[in-house]
């Protein structure tokens, strides 16, 4: 998985979704970022995003401490109906003790802006537009030669798929 903000600092700028939570919300009170990231696998096509709820010190949604840990980091498939499992907390991530809250904020944003889903969609297609080897993720010949990746583990893209069924014979 590699982020958006990373390869698209302008467009991140432009269009990164900064909550500011208020008293009423549960979260401490400050901005926060949803920072995105996609599968790095050119020849996936799992149309999954995680999202890194990053804590602000401004309004500026690229400027985090990146050695602080996320709030809640959200698996969620925007081409798919909200479900228990859509969006999740994500399974590997560490979790704050505010990640649910910080899951329920974002149900509710994305409920409340459509244009979100199409933002979402958009910055999926240009990063599956960037070439294979400047990203950071292992690319499919790596995945494949992996001796740890078992066909029953979930696959490495992200998708919540089994390897056998997902990237294994992509």
């Amino acid at each position: 998985m590699d982020y958006f903000h990373e390869f698209f600092p302008h467009e991140a700028q432009q269009e990164t979704v900064v909550y500011h939570a208020s008293n009423e919300s549960f979260l401490p009170e400050g901005y926060y970022a949803f920072l995105e990231s996609y599968c790095s696998n050119p020849n996936c096509d799992c149309k999954t995003v995680l999202i890194q709820i990053e804590p602000q010190s401004r309004r500026n949604p690229i400027d985090f401490d990146r050695s602080a840990r996320p709030t809640a980091v959200i698996k969620y498939g925007w081409e798919k109906p909200f479900s228990k499992k859509n969006p999740m907390i994500h399974a590997d991530a560490p979790e704050s003790s505010l990640a649910l809250i910080a899951l329920k904020l974002f149900q509710e944003y994305v409920e409340a802006n459509s244009h979100y889903l199409t933002n979402l969609n958009k910055h999926y297609s240009m990063m599956k537009k960037i070439d294979p080897d400047k990203m950071s993720s292992p690319t499919l010949s790596s995945i494949e030669k992996e001796p740890k990746m078992g066909r029953n583990d979930l696959c490495i893209c992200g998708s919540g798929k089994k390897f056998k069924k997902c990237c294994l014979n992509k």
